[in-house]
């Protein structure tokens, strides 16, 4: 069986350049599959590009339970794909549960909510749904004025949540306290200096906890 690794993180961090490049590494590991999520070339995952961007309701300051569930679905039509991956070789997700917890979690304020939210999205995805839970999820940092700005330089037409900075920055803290307190989740700062990294030093940054992960499967 091989390891469930998430690429996750703010906007415009590079989650797709380094899904990449570590798909590559890991070919030297035996087999390797990717999936892509939101897939907004799928049915449900182009109902969540339309509900983002505005063409049922207010999406971004819909209930965390309702708003979650396109993203569920989503990944819900793939679950054997990825179940029959993962008996071949490793997997990786370019975003995957990790982002309904950060992003839903972000609407609610109050500790205990948050709490009884990230439990019913766990619940939901991994207990009902049979989502595989991942080996490792590593969560790509980078400040809300740098994501923005690099996001804006890749697609200058911005979704609900896009265009909320308070919503992103809501996120980018659920994050963080995910990455401090569950276990799996690491976080890589990826502007130390204040200015974003080459995507080769991000990279070195993630093969450096992802190797002993795969090395360990194969023992």
């Amino acid at each position: 069986m091989g390891k469930l690794i998430v690429i996750d993180g703010s906007d415009g961090s590079g989650k797709t350049v380094q899904t990449g490049l570590l798909v590559d590494a890991l070919k030297q590991h035996g087999s390797v599959a990717m999936f892509d999520f939101p897939q907004y070339d799928k049915f449900f995952g182009k109902f969540a590009k339309r509900a983002l961007h505005g063409e049922f309701c207010d999406f971004a300051h819909l209930s965390p339970y309702f708003a979650s569930l396109p993203y569920m679905l989503d990944r819900a039509t793939v679950r054997d794909d990825i179940c029959s991956a993962l008996e071949q070789g490793n997997v990786v997700c370019n975003r995957y549960v990790s982002s309904n917890l950060a992003h839903q979690m972000g609407k609610l304020s109050d500790p205990e909510e948050r709490r009884a939210l990230k439990t019913f999205l766990e619940h939901a995805e991994f207990d009902e749904l049979k989502l595989p839970r991942p080996d490792c999820i590593l969560y790509l940092s980078v400040p809300v004025e740098i994501s923005q700005e690099l996001a804006a330089q890749k697609n200058p037409v911005k979704d609900q949540h896009e265009e909320n900075q308070e919503h992103l920055e809501a996120a980018g803290q659920a994050y963080r306290e995910l990455a401090a307190s569950e276990p799996g989740w690491v976080m890589i700062d990826c502007t130390p200096r204040g200015k974003l990294l080459l995507p080769e030093a991000i990279h070195a940054k993630v093969w450096k906890i992802v190797e002993p992960i795969v090395a360990s499967s194969l023992l």
